[in-house]
């Protein structure tokens, strides 16, 4: 299984077969949502998290692996 948000890098990876897109699936909250959940026990400070926020969801695009993987970036910083 391959995930990508970008067409390109799964055709790359995987050639232009048994491609499946899919369309995000989360709202902004729900996406928030992940990455707090994932970060929360290692992060004291959430007042810079909601600085942030704005960006870091526009950047998740909807993806629930992209929150998730954004979390675990930010955790081990």
């Amino acid at each position: 299984i391959v995930t990508s948000r970008l067409k390109e890098v799964a055709n790359k990876i995987d050639g232009k077969q048994d491609l499946y897109p899919l369309k995000p699936t989360l709202d902004k909250e729900s996406c928030w949502s992940i990455v707090i959940r994932s970060i929360e026990k290692e992060l004291s400070a959430n007042w810079i998290l909601e600085k942030i926020k704005e960006d870091m969801v526009d950047r998740c695009g909807g993806l629930p692996l992209a929150a998730k993987t954004l979390a675990e970036i930010i955790s081990t910083e």
